[in-house]
């Protein structure tokens, strides 16, 4: 299974993200149901490791938190678009959740990625033709979604297809501070 760790979005932070949708050449617009914020992709998993992985997430080691989508970026050029992006502000809280997660993991033998961890939510990818996004990056800078809490981690499989990716969730763990 391709499976990745993330945060799932309240449905008012998905329509403030989504109001950011303009026709734009060559961009797909992520997907309602698409949107998430990653905190590790882990790639092909075999479903024999699913319980292993299971028990490695019970009980995360993350710290309920309030964070908000926060100004546009790129990957890429702006000239050369390959993913337009949502930042999240505090950034803070997510990388001590990457961080946390990614030490359990490799614990357990679960091989992480190598490039550097940058907390985002995906709104659009663009096939690599040559387009500008600089209007749309001064035009949106200042953007901000409403604040939510994170407090639960969920494990999803992504499913790839012609149409774009289908995630399922698989699991989610709540924080033990939750509980309290």
């Amino acid at each position: 299974m391709r499976l990745f760790l993330g945060l799932e979005l309240p449905e008012p932070v998905k329509v403030d993200a989504l109001s950011l949708r303009r026709p734009w050449p060559g961009a797909r617009w992520q997907r309602p149901e698409q949107l998430h914020l990653t905190l590790h992709f882990l790639g092909e998993v075999a479903c024999g490791d699913l319980t292993r992985l299971s028990e490695t997430l019970e009980a995360p080691p993350l710290s309920p938190g309030r964070v908000m989508l926060s100004g546009v970026g790129v990957f890429g050029s702006p000239d050369r678009p390959r993913v337009l992006w949502a930042g999240v502000d505090p950034e803070a809280p997510l990388h001590t959740w990457h961080q946390a997660l990614g030490k359990r993991l490799v614990a357990q033998g679960f091989p992480l990625e190598a490039r550097p961890y940058h907390p985002h939510l995906t709104l659009a990818r663009f096939g690599g033709r040559p387009v500008s996004v600089d209007a749309f990056l001064q035009a949106h800078a200042d953007f901000t979604s409403s604040p939510f809490d994170v407090d639960t981690l969920t494990l999803f499989a992504s499913h790839l297809s012609s149409d774009g990716a289908r995630y399922e969730v698989i699991e989610r763990f709540p924080s033990p501070a939750t509980f309290f």
